[in-house]
């Protein structure tokens, strides 16, 4: 089983193992949960990391 065939089939999430009564439910779990929210999180972490060093270029910091 190839891994496209894994998610039209699966009802249990990869990352946390939360269950879903459908694999569309699962998917769109895996989206919000797993890939955007990491990934905004992951923004945030580099913007604050280009400031700080920012600051410490400009002697502020």
């Amino acid at each position: 089983m190839s891994n496209a065939d894994y998610y039209l089939h699966a009802k249990t999430c990869p990352e946390c193992g939360k269950r879903f009564s459908k694999p569309s439910e699962m998917i769109e779990h895996l989206i919000k949960e797993h890939i955007v929210d990491e990934y905004d999180r992951f923004l945030k972490y580099e913007e604050h990391s280009w400031r700080e060093a920012l600051k410490k270029k400009q002697g502020r910091g």
